[in-house]
């Protein structure tokens, strides 16, 4: 899962798993060191990659819009962190009780 994902949208996902609570602390600090692996040599992260990684935090701070506002990259991050939150022991109690699915409507 992680070889498919281009270097930027590794260093991104590593980023987003690293304190998402609705994904195992366990698994995000082992996926963490074969996501930095693959994320070697990327760009450095963008202002609309922060704001995405933000997003999990506080999604109302971020405007509603269009799925195309997202680069490949951070789709490619989207979906595997959402890949990993379905997989874990408590994917629908932890995002229940954070109000549904962490991940906002794209701005």
């Amino acid at each position: 899962m992680i070889a498919r994902l281009s270097p930027h949208a590794a260093k991104l996902a590593a980023r987003m798993l690293r304190k998402d609570p609705a994904a195992p602390a366990e698994w995000a600090f082992a996926l963490e060191v074969g996501l930095g692996d693959r994320a070697h040599g990327s760009e450095p992260l963008t202002t609309d990659d922060l704001l995405l990684i933000a997003m999990d935090k506080d999604p109302k701070h971020f405007p509603a819009g269009p799925a195309a506002a997202y680069s490949a990259q951070q789709v490619q991050a989207i979906e595997f962190v959402r890949a990993v939150r379905r997989k874990g022991p408590y994917p629908v109690s932890a995002a229940a009780a954070l109000g549904g699915d962490l991940l906002a409507a794209p701005r």
